[in-house]
């Protein structure tokens, strides 16, 4: 049993992530208190002064700040003890665990196709990072560099990115694609690297991050590539993109719609979140061509397709929490979305993110 301990405050250092926006996806969170608890440490320990609960975090949807986040991750830190556990968790990630990033990634046609989906909305799960990716005649180069400081943070989260990225190398190119890989470190390598050495490159100190690797990589078919996931998912992140950078009555509306607090209001309490009379929100969607009623199913598609990718619900209680007095309902509306039902749909996504092959 883990011993109570109280969990330190974000230090100083790292007190410059003022950003309160919630845009870190809240299942990072949740696998990394799973993460942990695997290791006898105690949940609700992790999050001490984050204002989350398990039972908030069990929602897909959630979206937290990146404040928030540092909070879960310091704590999480103090209470382990292990300076490995950064490149430990990443390495443990599954696609999925990036949402619909991760689907995005691995659903695309080719491995430059992936790395593009970073650059159109790698930032909607970045964080504190910037990745650039380039070609340079027979070496693609993956740059990391720090947008916000992070103090005695980045170690430890930097190498979450580092393992999270050959993770993906395994899923996408070969298991043993960190052979052919190579990456430069602004910190110190850590002594504990050589605990993965079957799972990582060689690291090297440098004035940069960067991650090298074959240009040749860049045009390989990806074997879990999908068109149809790939476009749906694709589709989810120019909405939840546009939501979080536009002044849009129509991206406010879809940004309030995703919202779990604000789960699917009517017209009129919508109009009145957003600070307008109900006529005038129905002449600006009108003038964009739409209806709020197409929004709302909009999100609910959405929705219902986030918590078949990653909720254990049945499918009468995913048709419940979208709102749908008739699970038939539901199963109707689903297959118009999606051309397939939600029991085939959740096999498909699930299924999305192998075990890493022994």
């Amino acid at each position: 049993m883990t011993r109570a301990r109280q969990a330190p405050a974000i230090p100083d250092g790292v007190t410059a992530l003022e950003l309160d926006a919630p845009v870190i996806p809240g299942a990072y969170v949740k696998r990394w208190v799973e993460f942990l608890a695997a290791r006898g440490v105690a949940p609700d320990h992790v999050l001490e002064r984050t204002g989350l609960t398990v039972e908030a975090l069990r929602d897909p949807a959630l979206l937290i700040s990146q404040r928030t986040s540092a909070q879960a991750w310091f704590n999480g830190l103090a209470l382990a003890r292990d300076p490995a556990i950064g490149l430990e968790f990443g390495l443990s990630l599954q696609p999925t665990a990036h949402g619909w990033v991760g689907i995005a990634i691995v659903t695309a046609a080719s491995v430059r196709a992936a790395l593009e989906v970073v650059d159109q909305f790698g930032a909607l799960r970045a964080g504190p990072w910037q990745f650039r990716w380039s070609e340079q005649g027979a070496t693609a180069r993956f740059q990391v560099d720090e947008r916000i400081p992070l103090g005695p943070l980045r170690p430890s989260l930097l190498q979450v990115v580092l393992g999270a990225f050959c993770r993906f190398a395994e899923i996408i190119v070969d298991p043993h694609a960190v052979a052919e890989m190579a990456i430069d470190v602004i910190d110190p390598v850590p002594a504990h690297h050589a605990r993965f050495a079957d799972r990582l490159p060689q690291l090297q100190q440098a004035e940069r991050t960067e991650i090298r690797f074959p240009a040749a990589w860049l045009d390989r078919a990806m074997p879990l590539r999908d068109p149809v996931a790939h476009r749906e998912a694709v589709g989810v992140l120019q909405h939840e993109r546009a939501a979080l950078m536009s002044d849009d009555p129509v991206d406010r509306i879809r940004a309030l719609l995703a919202a779990p607090r604000h789960r699917f209001p009517s017209l009129d309490d919508a109009a009145s979140q957003l600070g307008m009379s109900s006529r005038s929100l129905r002449r600006h969607l009108r003038a964009r061509g739409t209806v709020f009623r197409e929004l709302r199913d909009e999100a609910r598609h959405r929705h219902a397709a986030t918590l078949l990718m990653s909720s254990m619900l049945t499918i009468d209680e995913i048709a419940d929490a979208l709102g749908y007095a008739r699970t038939t309902v539901f199963l109707r509306a689903f297959r118009r979305w999606s051309g397939t039902s939600p029991t085939a749909y959740r096999h498909r996504m699930q299924h999305l993110g192998p075990r890493r092959p022994g």
